[in-house]
């Protein structure tokens, strides 16, 4: 259970993840009475179809980036609906050095639909016999990931710094417009000095 399971980590998936499909969320680092470290997952269905089972590929990292080893998994019987975020049901066993992971799906089905990918690209294919023997898919359609950026939820230090950045920006466009506005009136004060003094002094004499 997880309540027998203490805490040793938690934070946001920060790697790579097609954007549009499934994606890992939010992720939890724990470890039983045993002292085993187990990984439990969050989900997101970014997509727009019903995932009934998935599987993915999780390789082990340390604190350096090492690999510390991989591992395929597979669920099944799920019905994770388009925008639904959902906690895998099983934790992961993993090394006790692990401190990070990379997750890349290979395979979801939904109904009689089949989404594999390979490098970053789904392609879908459609079964009518809901079966995933590759001798009795039909292509239908390709869909290609056009954007692999990092996912990172929570991170509201960047949004600070856009904001900061922008209030500057606003900041400097302003002491632009007023400089501007400044240096026109000394232009404009110059010319009508300027002026005044080319014009011909007129005296009580002159006018007789």
């Amino acid at each position: 259970m997880f309540s027998e399971k203490q805490i040793v980590s938690k934070g946001y998936y920060a790697h790579s993840q097609i954007e549009g499909f499934l994606s890992i969320q939010q992720f939890i680092f724990v470890q039983d009475h045993q002292q085993h470290k187990h990984l439990l997952l969050r989900l997101r269905n970014a997509g727009d179809f019903i995932a009934n089972s998935l599987e993915f590929t999780l390789t082990q990292l340390d604190s350096t980036g090492k690999v510390l080893g991989q591992s395929s998994h597979r669920f099944d019987g799920l019905t994770f609906r388009p925008g639904r975020v959902l906690t895998l049901p099983q934790s992961i066993p993993v090394h006790n050095f692990c401190t990070d992971f990379k997750l890349e799906f290979s395979l979801v089905t939904s109904g009689n639909f089949i989404y594999r990918v390979e490098n970053q690209q789904v392609a879908v294919h459609y079964t009518p016999t809901l079966s995933s023997d590759p001798f009795l898919l039909e292509p239908v359609r390709s869909v290609f990931s056009l954007s692999v950026n990092p996912l990172r939820q929570g991170k509201p230090a960047l949004a600070v710094l856009c904001g900061t950045l922008a209030l500057l920006l606003l900041f400097g466009l302003s002491a632009y417009r007023m400089y501007d506005r400044y240096q026109d009136a000394l232009e404009e004060a110059e010319e009508k000095t300027a002026y005044h003094q080319l014009q011909p002094s007129t005296s009580y004499y002159d006018s007789e």
